[in-house]
């Protein structure tokens, strides 16, 4: 008989820990099964202004090209304007960024030179190669970021 109650002891003190744990953590397995559920219904956020670019880089035409350096440079505008820096211009503002700051510095720098030629010079010529290589640029610092 007292074996028996301490059996039937253990059993109930068992059953009310499993109580209190789900009643704070939730029962096992619930917890992913809602995150599942979430992930299931919700999708991703995309950003828009990327979106936008990548689009236009991947066209056929050179304009199109251009203007997704146009935007990217924009959104790096945003970025540069993160930091607080002093200066009239983004190429100011660009140097008085610390390196230690903005790792992909240079990138940027090459992807603005490249949206300087094309905003300043009339007959600039864009080569695909060179459109591609600036969003890459502009891609590594969106990236580093989060941006993107």
């Amino acid at each position: 008989l007292f074996l028996a109650g301490v059996i039937y002891f253990f059993y109930r003190y068992e059953t009310i820990l499993r109580e209190q744990r789900e009643r704070v953590y939730g029962k096992p397995g619930s917890i992913v099964e809602e995150v599942k559920e979430q992930l299931a219904v919700d999708k991703p956020v995309q950003n828009e202004a990327w979106e936008k670019i990548m689009k236009l880089i991947g066209s056929d035409n050179p304009n199109d090209w251009k203007l997704a350096i146009i935007e990217a440079d924009k959104v790096l505008e945003m970025v540069v304007n993160t930091f607080s820096v002093p200066g009239d211009n983004m190429g100011e503002k660009m140097k008085n960024i610390e390196r230690g700051d903005f790792q992909t510095i240079d990138e940027a720098w090459q992807a603005h030179k490249m949206r300087n030629r094309i905003a300043h010079e009339s007959n600039f010529h864009l080569s695909q190669r060179d459109a591609r290589l600036a969003i890459n640029s502009y891609e590594k610092v969106f990236q580093e970021f989060d941006f993107i």
